[in-house]
């Protein structure tokens, strides 16, 4: 069976425009006629509303991470393209359902009949009578349409209402709940006459939540993205035509959680989890803060899981139908460094731990420096490194003529580097009775630092470094 696939999603938004046509000419009466000609759709994508669509940036918030770090997030608001333009080899439409009711007494005419096809052009099994018509088209991204539209009548326009209830994974989509979330798409068009093309744009009766990667830094894999005591199921009343339908939700059920996982490495710019992985949610405002953002997702193999009331992050404004809201996730590529040490027996210090724990790539050196002191506490003579011995010096780390250690390596955000040796023992006996202070003194600098360096002056003394 042909089923409407989604779509890619693009920052500028395609609106479907089905244009009826009919063939053949006037008839007297309401009889089927073959020789007046079928009504015939004709799909296109309709340019202008294309080149006129634009973003809105509703704003930005901090989602707080460990160690005074933080995710920034934007959320734009654009029109939903995940099934427009549909005329594309990788994405035809498929099918598209139809009900027409005449307008002088709104009796049906047409009663859901199923196109199912490809192209331009799409026939339908009827032809026109001689009175007008009001049109009701709609399609689906899943196989079947899922709902049963109700239609009444108010002159010569058409109101539609219909119950939803978006879907959740089982079995092998469990927790993969975007993954078979479906698009809705309606259009309707009234007091058509025979002769006259007849323009239906068909718009998205869901809100639409994706999210794409802004600047991250190395070593960072997302989990599972999750909204949070979301409505599942609504009541959805369809009125207006061509480009003034609009939708009225109402009736929302009990929250539930929308959980998508992604278990993939984050690039900068791509759209997280690709087309498939975008959810589609009843369009609401959030009155409390029980509703929320939930991002999982690991750095160098630290776990981390953040959360965000969605009414600290909307505010006032709501998840509209025929709406895109593109979540832009970035962390501050930045690096920090802290460094820890043991003393043991008064004259062996050992377990030197340095660590980048902020979340971008940098390079580290490090200088020891002591000062034996009396039980004064009165430096008495400065510390020399044959005070004592080093014992299983780490050869990644190199002495340099400025004095410093420099580690050979690139670390990434989060990782620990290699202790520079595994302890030093005091073997002198130049100072009995004194105490040697000796500190383990750090720097870091960020790896585009470096790169960008041509002049070597940041560092002049680093070793090449090997990534």
């Amino acid at each position: 069976m042909n089923t409407l696939k989604k779509l890619p999603l693009k920052a500028l938004a395609s609106t479907l425009l089905v244009i009826l046509t009919m063939a053949g000419c006037v008839r007297e009466a309401f009889v089927d006629a073959p020789d007046l000609g079928h009504i015939a759709l004709i799909v296109q994508d309709d340019d202008l509303l294309t080149k006129g669509s634009s973003e809105n940036e509703i704003g930005s918030f901090e989602l707080e991470l460990p160690d005074n770090q933080s995710m920034t997030v934007s959320i734009i608001e654009d029109l939903p393209t995940r099934s427009a333009p549909i005329q594309t080899s990788e994405n035809p439409l498929s099918k598209l359902y139809l009900w027409a009711k005449l307008t002088d007494n709104g009796a049906s005419y047409i009663e859901a009949e199923r196109l199912d096809g490809s192209g331009p052009t799409w026939k339908t099994g009827h032809f026109w009578p001689n009175t007008p018509l009001s049109f009701l088209a709609c399609s689906t991204s899943g196989a079947e349409l899922g709902f049963s539209p109700a239609i009444s009548t108010s002159g010569a326009q058409l109101v539609t209402s219909f119950d939803y209830t978006v879907k959740k994974g089982s079995g092998e989509y469990t927790e993969r709940d975007a993954e078979v979330q479906d698009d809705l798409l309606f259009g309707m068009a009234f007091n058509r006459s025979s002769g006259t093309d007849v323009p239906i744009e068909m718009r998205h009766a869901l809100s639409a939540i994706r999210f794409v990667v802004g600047k991250m830094p190395y070593g960072i894999k997302l989990g599972s993205i999750a909204l949070t005591n979301i409505c599942e199921s609504g009541h959805c009343t369809v009125s207006g035509e061509v480009s003034d339908l609009g939708f009225s939700w109402s009736g929302q059920s009990t929250p539930v959680k929308y959980s998508q996982t992604f278990d993939q490495d984050m690039k900068e710019g791509d759209p997280i989890g690709g087309k498939e992985k975008t959810f589609m949610i009843i369009p609401q405002g959030f009155d409390t803060e029980k509703a929320e953002l939930e991002i999982s997702f690991t750095i160098e193999g630290r776990p981390y899981k953040l959360k965000k009331s969605l009414k600290s992050i909307m505010g006032d404004t709501k998840f509209e139908a025929h709406r895109r809201y593109t979540f832009r996730l970035g962390i501050p590529d930045e690096v920090d460094i802290t460094v820890d040490d043991n003393v043991q027996d008064d004259y062996i210090k050992n377990n030197v731990v340095i660590q980048n724990t902020g979340f971008g790539p940098g390079y580290v050196r490090m200088a020891l420096v002591g000062n034996w002191v009396n039980s004064n506490n009165i430096i008495v003579a400065p510390w020399l490194p044959e005070d004592g011995v080093f014992e299983n010096w780490n050869p990644d780390w190199e002495r340099r003529s400025d004095g410093f250690y420099y580690y050979k390596k690139l670390v990434l955000g989060g990782a620990i580097v290699p202790s520079p040796f595994d302890s030093y023992t005091i073997t002198t006996v130049l100072h009995d009775g004194q105490t040697l202070l000796l500190s383990v003194m750090t720097q870091i600098i960020h790896q585009s630092v470096i790169d960008n360096d041509t002049a070597n002056t940041i560092w002049p003394c680093h070793p090449e470094y090997s990534n």
